[in-house]
């Protein structure tokens, strides 16, 4: 029996019923006290079987003990990374990050749709801004062997016109402390329906001008950094599941030609799935994630693998062995999970895990 998802997740969610919230800083607060009692932190390995991972892959030369990851918007600030890898995820995605603290939106920004295994949020990028989070992972670093990925996007009341500053910013303040690089990829959050305006960010116009732009800090980055010759790092793109066909095609191109790494497929979605529920908190605006978005995952997928052969994180709806599959026949290199996390607790980790792409659709 899944005793996290049968007994104490119902516990947590009777006690935090009037604000979802609180147990998500709950579970932070648990895990930055577990990372300080070593002794915990190797059981908790041996439990979950971190340390076998007869899979590994290497995804735009980036080494991964296996191919699933934590989400941005659990971790905003590089807090439980020793817990996330004892727990047997094979990378981390830190954030969203911005340049400077901020506290986001007004609360509540957090629901949940247990009967769905759902949630929406509209958290709005809290942050404690890169210096804290620069702190956070110099701490840790020495005890991470997981790849660890840093979600980067604009202050709110940056205009578009200057967000590029706001990138870049991140982008150096987050690149190297004693000869050591802070995160192995980095993903472009242009995509947050909870940022007002942040979307437009994907219009080929702004999105090709400012991958060229931060391809760019990035390679000046790390020539600045010659005590040891670390190569430049991976630059993703998170992608919004809401747009169109023409929309994605336009958003892609112009990401490959700004020079982009690869995908990250896709963040949450304003659209509200055909689902039978009484409860009137569906209407709660921001972004829905959960089960019921997987279908639209998976035609994005698709959709991004036939336009190029640049990797794919897919992230969306993954609950289980069975959509962990189908998103890796589609065409995604490594899966994300949160949502399903958050509902089914580290055991659907261990059963992720075991899933692998199939030979004839490998493509990293």
């Amino acid at each position: 029996m899944n005793v996290y998802e049968k007994i104490l997740f119902p516990i947590i969610c009777a006690l935090t019923r009037d604000d979802p919230e609180k147990a998500h800083n709950l579970a932070i607060r648990a895990c930055k006290i577990t990372q300080h009692i070593p002794f915990l932190v190797r059981l908790i390995a041996w439990r979950y079987g971190a340390n076998k991972n007869p899979s590994p892959v290497t995804v735009a030369g980036i080494k991964f003990p296996n191919r699933i990851g934590l989400a941005a918007g659990f971790d905003k600030n590089g807090e439980t990374l020793r817990v996330m890898q004892a727990l047997g995820f094979g990378f981390v995605e830190v954030g969203t990050v911005v340049p400077h603290p901020q506290s986001g939106n007004p609360k509540p920004r957090m629901f949940r749709f247990p009967k769905h295994y759902a949630l929406i949020n509209r958290m709005g990028f809290n942050s404690a801004g890169v210096l804290v989070v620069a702190a956070n992972l110099r701490k840790h670093h020495r005890a991470i062997t997981i790849p660890i990925g840093i979600n980067i996007g604009k202050m709110r009341d940056t205009p578009l016109n200057m967000a590029f500053s706001d990138y870049a910013m991140a982008l150096g303040s987050l690149r190297e402390y004693d000869d050591y690089p802070y995160a192995d990829y980095l993903v472009v959050n242009v995509s947050s329906p909870n940022t007002p305006g942040l979307r437009k960010l994907q219009y080929p116009g702004y999105l090709e001008n400012l991958m060229r732009i931060l391809v760019q800090v990035e390679r000046i980055v790390t020539a600045d950094c010659a005590s040891i010759p670390y190569l430049p790092r991976a630059i993703f793109v998170k992608i919004s599941p809401d747009l169109s066909e023409e929309e994605v095609n336009d958003t892609i191109g112009a990401a490959v030609s700004g020079g982009a790494s690869g995908f990250v497929v896709a963040n949450t979605t304003t659209c509200r799935p055909r689902i039978n529920s009484n409860d009137t908190i569906i209407g709660e605006q921001g972004g829905f994630s959960g089960p019921a978005m997987f279908p639209r995952t998976l035609q994005l997928i698709k959709q991004v693998r036939s336009l190029t052969n640049l990797p794919i994180i897919g992230a969306g709806g993954i609950q289980d062995a069975d959509t962990a599959q189908q998103a890796f026949d589609a065409g995604a290199d490594l899966l994300q999970i949160l949502t399903g996390f958050v509902y089914r607790g580290p055991r659907l980790i261990t059963e992720l895990r075991d899933v692998q792409p199939s030979e004839d659709t490998l493509f990293c």
